[in-house]
Protein backbone atom coordinates (compact mmCIF):
# COMPACT_ATOMS: atom_id res chain seq x y z
CA UNK A 1 0.00 0.00 0.00
CA UNK A 2 1.28 3.46 -0.67
CA UNK A 3 1.77 6.05 1.54
CA UNK A 4 0.60 9.19 1.12
CA UNK A 5 3.07 12.37 0.57
CA UNK A 6 3.02 14.81 3.49
CA UNK A 7 2.88 17.50 0.41
CA UNK A 8 0.15 15.74 -1.29
CA UNK A 9 -1.90 16.49 2.15
CA UNK A 10 -3.97 19.39 2.02
CA UNK A 11 -3.39 21.29 5.61
CA UNK A 12 -6.87 23.53 5.07
CA UNK A 13 -9.03 20.30 4.70
CA UNK A 14 -10.94 21.20 8.08
CA UNK A 15 -11.43 24.80 6.45
CA UNK A 16 -13.13 23.55 3.66
CA UNK A 17 -15.03 21.03 5.20
CA UNK A 18 -16.93 23.76 7.23
CA UNK A 19 -16.91 26.18 4.62
CA UNK A 20 -19.02 23.11 2.48
CA UNK A 21 -21.37 22.14 5.68
CA UNK A 22 -21.85 25.96 6.18
CA UNK A 23 -23.35 25.97 2.82
CA UNK A 24 -25.68 23.41 3.81
CA UNK A 25 -24.08 20.10 2.17
CA UNK A 26 -24.27 17.37 4.98
CA UNK A 27 -21.54 14.92 5.99
CA UNK A 28 -22.73 12.01 3.45
CA UNK A 29 -23.05 14.81 0.60
CA UNK A 30 -19.22 15.43 1.01
CA UNK A 31 -18.20 11.71 1.53
CA UNK A 32 -20.36 10.99 -1.90
CA UNK A 33 -18.06 14.11 -3.85
CA UNK A 34 -15.20 12.88 -2.60
CA UNK A 35 -15.58 9.57 -2.51
CA UNK A 36 -14.85 8.17 0.82
CA UNK A 37 -17.43 6.71 3.70
CA UNK A 38 -18.82 9.93 6.26
CA UNK A 39 -16.70 8.79 9.50
CA UNK A 40 -14.39 10.27 7.42
CA UNK A 41 -15.66 13.24 6.60
CA UNK A 42 -16.41 13.63 10.22
CA UNK A 43 -12.30 12.81 10.75
CA UNK A 44 -11.56 15.71 8.76
CA UNK A 45 -14.51 18.14 10.41
CA UNK A 46 -12.51 17.75 13.40
CA UNK A 47 -8.93 18.09 12.43
CA UNK A 48 -8.21 14.35 13.33
CA UNK A 49 -7.52 13.68 9.57
CA UNK A 50 -6.15 15.37 6.53
CA UNK A 51 -7.42 14.46 3.30
CA UNK A 52 -5.05 14.77 0.16
CA UNK A 53 -5.82 17.59 -2.73
CA UNK A 54 -6.97 14.70 -5.45
CA UNK A 55 -9.72 13.99 -2.45
CA UNK A 56 -10.63 17.59 -2.12
CA UNK A 57 -10.62 18.67 -5.36
CA UNK A 58 -14.35 18.53 -6.02
CA UNK A 59 -14.68 20.57 -2.82
CA UNK A 60 -11.91 22.89 -4.13
CA UNK A 61 -13.71 23.46 -7.45
CA UNK A 62 -17.25 24.63 -5.43
CA UNK A 63 -15.11 26.75 -2.41
CA UNK A 64 -11.87 27.19 -3.60
CA UNK A 65 -12.39 31.21 -3.78
CA UNK A 66 -13.98 31.07 -0.69
CA UNK A 67 -11.43 29.58 0.90
CA UNK A 68 -8.75 31.72 -0.44
CA UNK A 69 -10.42 34.97 0.88
CA UNK A 70 -9.03 36.30 4.15
CA UNK A 71 -11.70 37.00 7.09
CA UNK A 72 -11.54 40.11 8.78
CA UNK A 73 -13.90 42.20 11.14
CA UNK A 74 -13.33 46.45 10.89
CA UNK A 75 -13.28 47.61 14.30
CA UNK A 76 -13.39 51.69 15.84
CA UNK A 77 -11.68 53.67 18.06
CA UNK A 78 -13.26 55.92 20.13
CA UNK A 79 -12.62 59.36 19.17
CA UNK A 80 -14.70 63.17 19.37
CA UNK A 81 -16.78 64.52 16.61
CA UNK A 82 -14.00 67.02 15.81
CA UNK A 83 -11.51 64.08 15.38
CA UNK A 84 -11.39 61.58 12.35
CA UNK A 85 -11.93 58.35 13.19
CA UNK A 86 -9.54 55.45 13.52
CA UNK A 87 -10.25 51.92 12.30
CA UNK A 88 -8.68 48.64 13.24
CA UNK A 89 -8.69 45.46 10.94
CA UNK A 90 -8.44 42.05 12.78
CA UNK A 91 -8.12 39.25 10.45
CA UNK A 92 -8.82 35.66 11.09
CA UNK A 93 -12.42 33.68 11.44
CA UNK A 94 -14.90 35.21 13.76
CA UNK A 95 -15.89 32.09 15.95
CA UNK A 96 -17.84 34.01 18.90
CA UNK A 97 -19.16 37.12 19.27
CA UNK A 98 -21.54 37.82 21.95
CA UNK A 99 -23.21 40.94 23.56
CA UNK A 100 -23.36 41.47 27.37
CA UNK A 101 -25.69 43.71 29.14
CA UNK A 102 -24.90 46.47 31.60
CA UNK A 103 -26.47 47.40 34.64
CA UNK A 104 -26.62 50.92 33.87
CA UNK A 105 -25.20 52.19 37.18
CA UNK A 106 -22.41 54.39 37.40
CA UNK A 107 -21.35 54.22 33.96
CA UNK A 108 -23.19 55.53 30.90
CA UNK A 109 -22.02 51.85 28.78
CA UNK A 110 -24.70 49.93 27.93
CA UNK A 111 -23.23 47.00 26.62
CA UNK A 112 -19.93 45.28 26.11
CA UNK A 113 -19.45 43.15 23.09
CA UNK A 114 -16.33 40.25 22.52
CA UNK A 115 -15.16 39.15 19.52
CA UNK A 116 -13.03 36.39 18.80
CA UNK A 117 -11.17 35.67 16.13
CA UNK A 118 -9.41 32.68 15.20
CA UNK A 119 -5.42 33.10 13.29
CA UNK A 120 -4.64 29.47 13.12
CA UNK A 121 -1.00 29.01 14.20
CA UNK A 122 -0.90 32.79 15.50
CA UNK A 123 -3.52 32.02 17.94
CA UNK A 124 -6.58 33.76 18.77
CA UNK A 125 -7.11 37.48 18.98
CA UNK A 126 -9.68 38.86 21.23
CA UNK A 127 -11.62 42.40 20.76
CA UNK A 128 -13.55 44.12 23.58
CA UNK A 129 -15.96 46.69 22.66
CA UNK A 130 -18.61 49.01 24.26
CA UNK A 131 -21.54 50.71 23.18
CA UNK A 132 -23.88 53.66 24.17
CA UNK A 133 -26.42 51.82 22.71
CA UNK A 134 -30.06 51.61 23.96
CA UNK A 135 -31.47 48.25 24.09
CA UNK A 136 -35.19 47.53 22.55
CA UNK A 137 -37.55 48.09 25.23
CA UNK A 138 -41.12 48.61 24.03
CA UNK A 139 -41.78 50.07 27.60
CA UNK A 140 -39.33 53.01 26.61
CA UNK A 141 -41.26 54.92 23.91
CA UNK A 142 -39.17 58.22 23.90
CA UNK A 143 -36.01 56.49 23.09
CA UNK A 144 -35.31 57.72 19.65
CA UNK A 145 -31.47 56.95 19.79
CA UNK A 146 -29.87 53.41 18.04
CA UNK A 147 -30.23 49.97 19.55
CA UNK A 148 -27.60 48.12 20.15
CA UNK A 149 -28.93 45.40 17.74
CA UNK A 150 -28.77 48.09 14.41
CA UNK A 151 -26.41 47.91 12.28
CA UNK A 152 -26.34 51.45 12.56
CA UNK A 153 -24.84 51.30 16.26
CA UNK A 154 -21.39 52.79 17.30
CA UNK A 155 -19.19 50.09 18.94
CA UNK A 156 -15.62 51.48 19.99
CA UNK A 157 -13.02 49.40 21.24
CA UNK A 158 -12.77 49.40 25.14
CA UNK A 159 -9.77 51.43 25.91
CA UNK A 160 -8.46 51.63 22.33
CA UNK A 161 -5.80 49.71 21.28
CA UNK A 162 -6.37 48.10 24.43
CA UNK A 163 -9.26 46.86 23.44
CA UNK A 164 -7.54 44.03 21.44
CA UNK A 165 -5.15 41.33 22.52
CA UNK A 166 -3.60 38.03 21.16
CA UNK A 167 -4.06 34.64 24.09
CA UNK A 168 -3.00 30.88 22.98
CA UNK A 169 -5.65 28.37 23.44
CA UNK A 170 -4.72 27.78 26.72
CA UNK A 171 -4.44 31.59 27.68
CA UNK A 172 -7.69 32.36 26.08
CA UNK A 173 -9.85 29.86 28.28
CA UNK A 174 -8.00 31.40 31.51
CA UNK A 175 -8.73 34.55 30.56
CA UNK A 176 -12.62 34.18 29.99
CA UNK A 177 -12.69 32.18 33.52
CA UNK A 178 -11.20 35.40 34.75
CA UNK A 179 -12.95 38.43 33.13
CA UNK A 180 -16.41 37.92 34.81
CA UNK A 181 -14.62 38.00 38.41
CA UNK A 182 -12.88 41.58 37.94
CA UNK A 183 -14.63 45.21 37.81
CA UNK A 184 -16.32 44.70 34.73
CA UNK A 185 -18.65 42.07 36.98
CA UNK A 186 -20.98 44.19 38.43
CA UNK A 187 -21.40 46.44 35.56
CA UNK A 188 -22.32 43.48 33.00
CA UNK A 189 -23.39 40.51 35.23
CA UNK A 190 -23.69 38.44 32.34
CA UNK A 191 -19.79 37.85 32.12
CA UNK A 192 -20.24 34.66 33.80
CA UNK A 193 -21.65 32.52 31.36
CA UNK A 194 -18.61 33.62 29.07
CA UNK A 195 -16.29 30.75 29.81
CA UNK A 196 -19.88 28.21 28.22
CA UNK A 197 -20.44 30.30 25.28
CA UNK A 198 -16.37 30.04 24.30
CA UNK A 199 -16.28 26.17 25.56
CA UNK A 200 -19.09 25.83 23.36
CA UNK A 201 -17.82 27.84 20.13
CA UNK A 202 -14.38 26.92 20.37
CA UNK A 203 -15.98 22.97 20.15
CA UNK A 204 -18.38 23.56 17.26
CA UNK A 205 -15.21 24.52 15.63
CA UNK A 206 -13.66 21.76 15.78
CA UNK A 207 -11.03 22.68 18.75
CA UNK A 208 -10.41 19.93 21.18
CA UNK A 209 -11.10 21.46 25.30
CA UNK A 210 -9.84 19.70 28.29
CA UNK A 211 -12.35 19.23 31.31
CA UNK A 212 -15.22 18.56 29.01
CA UNK A 213 -16.91 15.04 29.70
CA UNK A 214 -18.76 13.27 26.92
CA UNK A 215 -21.83 12.00 27.85
CA UNK A 216 -23.62 9.35 25.89
CA UNK A 217 -27.31 9.22 25.75
CA UNK A 218 -28.57 5.60 26.03
CA UNK A 219 -30.78 4.67 23.42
Amino acid sequence: MTKTKKSDRFPSTKELVRIALNDGMTQFEIGNLCRVQQPQVSKWKSGNAVATRQQLQPLLERYGEKLRRTSFKLYQTRHQPSQPAQFARVEGKLILREKFRGTGSGNSRTALRISIHDQKKAGFVVVIEVTLAGFPNPANKSWTGPLITDRHAAWFLDGGAKGITKHTLESLMIWSRNLGHNRLFEEFPGLPQLPFLLTEALLNHGFDIKDVEHLKIPI
